[in-house]
C-alpha cells in the first residue's frame, strides 16, 4: 500500500488501468482504447476520497447566488459528513495510514526548498554559478547578437553595426525620431525584418523603425556585455505578471562579447537624463487633457510641444512620411475647449431626457429583493433538510419528491420575482448616476480637470481635426465621430 501512496502516475499507466472516465466509457459499452494516462492530481484527489470508507459526503460546492448555476467551493467544516452510509471500499486503518503518509511526504517535499541567500546575491549559488560561466542563454537573442553553434551568445557583424551606428548618432545628440528618420533612409531592416531575412523569408523590409523601441535601445546595458534577468516577476498564485524596478533587477556583466564600450553607453544615457531634464524645466505640463489624448491612427499618446501657441504632436510616426498620422498635430486649448463643450451638450441632453426616480421607489425594490433573497435562501435550506430526512430514512420517497418539487416550483417563482425587481433597481441607480454627473459637469463648484477625470478615458485624435471620445461612463458614449467646432 505505501508503494502506491507514493507512486506517480506513471505506474498506473504501466500497469494497464484505464482512467476513471474511460472506466465509465467501457462500462457504457463504448469501443476505445484506454490510453491509461492518469494524472497525478486525479490519484490525489481518489487518495484523499473518504468515501472509499463507506462516508457519504455533501455540500462542497454551493451556489454562488439564489438560483444561479455558478458554483463555489465551500470549507471543509461545512460538508455534510454521514459515516458508514454504504459499503466500503478499503477500511478505516489504511485511509488514516494512507492521509499520514501523504502529509509526510508533503512535508518532507517543503524542507527541500533552499535556505539562505538569494542566488541573485549568492556567487556560489549554482544558478549564478552557471550564469558566471556563460552557460545561461536566452532563446531569443537581442538585436545586434546571435548563437553560436555551442549556444553561446556572439556579435552579429551586419546588426552590430547598426547598433553603433544608433548609440553614436545619439551620441551627437540626434534625437530618436531623427534616429528613425536616418535609418529608414539608409534602408536598414527593423530588427524583426532582418530577423526573417536572416532566417530566409521572402519579405520586403519597409525599414520604418519605432521610435519607441530605439528609445528601448539607447537604454540596453546588455550591449556593454552585460546579462540582465528579473526585469518581470511572475505571481505564480494568481498568475499575473509585474515589472520590477531596475534596483531589483540582476545585472552580471561581462557575461558575453559588447557591442559598444560601457563609456559610450554612460555617455548616451547621460545625454538622455539631460534632454529629460531639459524638457521638464522648459514648461509645466499640467493641462486639462494630460494622459488622455491619443493618435487614432497609430494609438500612441500625443506629446506636448510647449510652442507660443502649445500643441500636441504625434511623434510615433514622424520618420515614416507615408503615414496618415505624419507630422498630425492639434492645438491644445481649442481642443479642449471642443472637449468641454461636448461634455455640457451631452449632460444638458441627459438632464432634459432621463426621469429620475424617486428614492421612495428605489428603497421599496431594495426592500424587496432582500425579503427575496431571504424566503429563496429559506427555501434552500428546506430543500436540504427533506434531502437529509429522506437519506436517514426518515421520510419515503414519495414525500421526498413531492415536497421537493413544491419547493422547487417556489423557488422558481422567487427567481423570477428577484430577476425582474433587480432590473428595475439596476435602471433607477443607473438613471441616479447619469442624473448625478450631469447635474456635476454643468455646476461651478466641479472644476474642468475634475469633470474630464470623472467622465472620460481617453481622446482618441484623427487628422483633419476629428475626433473621438471614450467614455467612462457608457450613457455619454458617441457613437459618431465629433468635429471639432
Amino acid at each position: 500500500m505505501n508503494e502506491y501512496v507514493i507512486a506517480k502516475y506513471i505506474r498506473l499507466f504501466q500497469a494497464g488501468y484505464p482512467t476513471p472516465r474511460e472506466h465509465i466509457e467501457l462500462l457504457r459499452g463504448k469501443e476505445i482504447k484506454p490510453e491509461c494516462l492518469w494524472e497525478n492530481r486525479a490519484v490525489l484527489r481518489m487518495l484523499t476520497n473518504e468515501q472509499y470508507i463507506g462516508t457519504y459526503i455533501s455540500g462542497k460546492q454551493v451556489s454562488k447566488a439564489v438560483g444561479s448555476s455558478s458554483k463555489i467551493l465551500t470549507d471543509k467544516s461545512e460538508w455534510i459528513v454521514m459515516p458508514d452510509k454504504h459499503t466500503p471500499i478499503i477500511s478505516k486503518e489504511i485511509f488514516e495510514r494512507v492521509q499520514y503518509l501523504l502529509e509526510t511526504r508533503l512535508k518532507s517535499k517543503r524542507s527541500i526548498k533552499p535556505v539562505g541567500t538569494s542566488w541573485k546575491e549568492n556567487n556560489k549559488h549554482p544558478k549564478r554559478e552557471r550564469l558566471l560561466n556563460g552557460d545561461k542563454v536566452v532563446a531569443i537573442p537581442i538585436y545586434g547578437y546571435s548563437k553560436s553553434e555551442s549556444g553561446k551568445l556572439e556579435v552579429d557583424p551586419n546588426a552590430s553595426d547598426v547598433v553603433r551606428k544608433m548609440f553614436e548618432l545619439a551620441k551627437q545628440g540626434l534625437s530618436s525620431s531623427e534616429i528613425s528618420s536616418k535609418f529608414l533612409k539608409a534602408g536598414y531592416p527593423t530588427p524583426r525584418e532582418y530577423l526573417n531575412l536572416s532566417r530566409g523569408r521572402d519579405i520586403e523590409p519597409t525599414c520604418k523603425w519605432s521610435v519607441k523601441f530605439i528609445a528601448e535601445m539607447l537604454k540596453n546595458i546588455q550591449y556593454t556585455g552585460a546579462y540582465v534577468s528579473g526585469k518581470i516577476l511572475k505571481d505564480y498564485d494568481t498568475g499575473k505578471s509585474s515589472h520590477m524596478a531596475k534596483e531589483d533587477w540582476v545585472i552580471i556583466p561581462d557575461m558575453h562579447p559588447p557591442i559598444i564600450s560601457k563609456e559610450l553607453y554612460e555617455e548616451v544615457q547621460g545625454i538622455i537624463t539631460n534632454k529629460r531634464l531639459g524638457r521638464r524645466n522648459m514648461t509645466p505640463r499640467d493641462y486639462l487633457l494630460r494622459g488622455k489624448v491619443k493618435c487614432g491612427i497609430c494609438g500612441y499618446s500625443l506629446s506636448y510641444d510647449p510652442v507660443s501657441i502649445p500643441v500636441l504632436r504625434c511623434y510615433h510616426t514622424s520618420g515614416n512620411p507615408s503615414s496618415n498620422c505624419y507630422k498630425m498635430k492639434v492645438v491644445v486649448h481649442e481642443l479642449d475647449k471642443a472637449i468641454l463643450d461636448i461634455i455640457k451638450v451631452h449632460s444638458q441632453i441627459l438632464l432634459s431626457t432621463t426621469e429620475i426616480p424617486s428614492l421612495k421607489k428605489a428603497g421599496n425594490d431594495a426592500q424587496q429583493i432582500i425579503e427575496l433573497e431571504q424566503r429563496g435562501q429559506e427555501l434552500i435550506d428546506k430543500r436540504r433538510e427533506l434531502y437529509e430526512q429522506y437519506i436517514s430514512a426518515e421520510i419515503e420517497r414519495d414525500v421526498y419528491l413531492a415536497s421537493k418539487a413544491d419547493c422547487n416550483a417556489q423557488l422558481e417563482k422567487v427567481n423570477a420575482q428577484l430577476v425582474m425587481h433587480r432590473v428595475a433597481e439596476q435602471s433607477q441607480q443607473s438613471k441616479q448616476k447619469i442624473a448625478k454627473l450631469a447635474k456635476t459637469a454643468l455646476s461651478d463648484t466641479a472644476s474642468p480637470k475634475d469633470i474630464v477625470d470623472m467622465l472620460i478615458d481617453k481622446i482618441l485624435v484623427f487628422p483633419n481635426d476629428n475626433l473621438e471620445i471614450v467614455w467612462k461612463v457608457k450613457e455619454f458614449w458617441i457613437t459618431e465621430q465629433e468635429k471639432m467646432k
